[in-house]
């Protein structure tokens, strides 16, 4: 697919420093691809589409067919994204369809990650960049990512933003990005947290900052329907239906 048209200037900007940052560190190139400010559904007049979801996934994942359809370094993003230019095209990728089934979304979606570099999985991390899932060296490019992400929400103003993944959250990904915990709206299954809901202050706004299981999370289809409707309800309440 070709460049879409009135990419806002911010996230051409970012892509433009993720790329030079990967290529200033040595462990990063390891990855196939990056992923960052992507839309589910791609369009050619991104002036035409207002993004009032984000969601924020742990970091991308990569396969073995990743790179038997292009070769590195690759990205998904707005202005560039491998499974249009190679593949069936996004919204035809597991994840996607996945993940609109699980939460429940049919509006515009944008997604980014909080580590924005490709690996198979938390188990794989250490031995593709040399540190450990959580670990200070891995702490440091979390905050990096931290300042593109939050520049990308500044740009595209969402009224909702979902982070898909409970790893490392209450301990590192909540006070990084300074979120505030609404204690009394969580929800709880056997002492274990279901959703975390947050709220992040951006430019004097405060922003319903939601964290749920991973898609491929333990969570039981009773469960994954309480998240659903939660998520149902916050929608509805922000007038985004």
């Amino acid at each position: 697919m070709d460049r879409g048209e009135n990419i806002p200037e911010t996230i051409s900007r970012n892509l433009q420093e993720i790329r030079a940052y990967r290529e200033q560190h040595r462990e990063l190139q390891e990855s196939h691809h990056f992923l960052y400010a992507v839309p589910w559904k791609h369009e050619r007049d991104y002036a035409r589409i207002k993004y009032d979801v984000l969601v924020i996934s742990m970091h991308p994942g990569e396969s073995c067919d990743d790179k038997k359809l292009c070769p590195a370094p690759a990205e998904e993003s707005m202005e560039s994204d491998f499974h249009e230019a190679f593949g069936k095209g996004r919204e035809k990728i597991c994840w996607v369809r996945d993940c609109r089934e699980y939460l429940g979304f049919e509006m515009p979606v944008l997604e980014t990650a909080f580590f924005f570099w490709s690996s198979r999985g938390t188990k794989k991390f250490k031995k593709w960049f040399g540190y450990g899932y959580g670990t200070h060296a891995h702490l440091q490019r979390w905050k990096w990512c931290k300042k593109m992400n939050l520049a990308l929400i500044d740009a595209i103003k969402p009224k909702l933003i979902v982070a898909m993944g409970m790893t490392c959250a209450r301990e590192k990904l909540i006070p990084i990005y300074g979120l505030h915990k609404n204690s009394s709206d969580m929800l709880i299954h056997n002492k274990n947290y279901l959703l975390i809901p947050c709220v992040l202050c951006c430019n004097k706004k405060k922003i319903p900052f939601v964290f749920i299981p991973h898609l491929k999370a333990p969570v039981s289809g009773h469960n994954k329907n309480r998240i659903k409707e939660y998520l149902s309800l916050r929608v509805s309440e922000l007038g985004l239906t």
